[in-house]
């Protein structure tokens, strides 16, 4: 049996009292009571406790007893100083600053209504075609942008300056892709396309402007499309402005 005899801890009323009206979580709680069992156990303000004998004194893992710690020092119920080698812990005694956890919130019990016999029978719920309608009616899919056919685009391009059908090989084609990626719209892709069959670079034209050598010079058409007027997309001459941005990379 314990007995005052074989020992005690002093604690002032009113911090006792300060606990009672506090929730600490269980972990927390057990490690709290273990600083507590070493400093005002021992009349001392505060003490040197090691984390294997918090864990030898609770039962606790390393993990358990550093989250509890780390709680502890959250709700500023506890202090601690010193460095790696030795860590001090003792109580706040000031307990208006100590920030305790909320409330838990107790969210009443489903009310499940029972009809007596004799008791009036609750309406049932009007089911109407309109109701009927918005539960069959399936949720509304987004209307996703048509993708571009970037290979199409280049044959056509290809008869506006009448030249041969483009051979669709496999190099070719994976530029297609690649360009198609960096155009906004067809229109946009029709551009690119026009701006590099007016290229004279040299070696374009002995290559006969084949599709795969584009990708790596496409930014340069890019920057050529973006010096145009800050209408341009809503202009009503906008045919004019690409003829003219045409014209000037002929000129290059």
């Amino acid at each position: 049996m314990p007995q005052l005899e074989n020992g005690y801890t002093k604690i002032a009323h009113e911090l006792l009292e300060a606990f009672a009206k506090v929730r600490i979580p269980g972990e927390a709680r057990q490690v709290l009571d273990v600083i507590m069992r070493k400093t005002y156990g021992f009349n001392k303000p505060s003490d040197a406790i090691a984390l294997s004998q918090f864990m030898s004194a609770t039962g606790l893992k390393k993990v358990a007893v550093c989250k509890a710690i780390k709680k502890l020092l959250d709700l500023n119920i506890v202090t601690k100083k010193g460095n790696a080698i030795a860590v001090e812990y003792s109580i706040n005694k000031h307990y208006s600053n100590w920030k305790p956890l909320p409330k838990k919130v107790t969210l009443p019990k489903k009310v499940t209504i029972v009809t007596k016999k004799g008791n009036k029978s609750l309406p049932k719920k009007d089911t109407t075609k309109e109701t009927i309608q918005k539960i069959k009616e399936p949720p509304a899919k987004k209307l996703q942008e048509p993708k571009i056919n970037a290979w199409a685009v280049w044959v056509d391009i290809n008869r506006e300056f009448e030249r041969p059908d483009p051979a669709n090989i496999g190099p070719d084609l994976m530029a297609a892709k690649t360009i198609g990626k960096n155009a906004l719209d067809r229109r946009d892709l029709e551009c690119l396309y026009r701006q590099y069959l007016t290229d004279n670079d040299p070696f374009l034209k002995k290559q006969g402007h084949s599709l795969r050598l584009m990708p790596g010079r496409i930014n340069k058409y890019i920057n050529t499309i973006e010096q145009a007027p800050a209408e341009f997309g809503t202009h009503p001459d906008e045919d004019a402005i690409i003829m003219k941005i045409e014209q000037e990379a002929i000129g290059k």
